[in-house]
C-alpha cells in the first residue's frame, strides 16, 4: 500500500482535520497576542501530526509553499 492510499484509509485524517478546524476557530476567537500565539502552537501541533501521515517534514512542507508562491 502507498503512503497516499494509507493516509486516505487511516482513520487519524478526518480526525485531524476537524481538529485543525477546531483550532483554527479557537485562534479566530483569541484576543491577546498570548492566546494568538498559544492558538497558532496548538494549529502547528496538528499541522505536524498530519505531516507525519503524508511522511512530510515541515521543510518539505515550506519547499512546497515556497513553490505555490511562486507561481503566483
Amino acid at each position: 500500500m502507498d503512503n497516499f492510499e494509507f493516509v486516505q484509509n487511516n482513520w487519524a485524517t478526518p480526525e485531524l482535520k476537524y481538529k485543525l478546524v477546531e483550532e483554527a476557530n479557537e485562534f479566530k476567537s483569541t484576543r491577546t497576542d498570548d492566546q494568538n500565539i498559544e492558538e497558532l502552537a496548538d494549529v502547528l501541533e496538528i499541522i505536524r501530526g498530519m505531516c507525519k501521515l503524508y511522511d512530510l517534514g515541515l521543510d518539505d512542507l515550506n519547499e512546497l509553499r515556497m513553490k505555490d508562491a511562486k507561481k503566483r
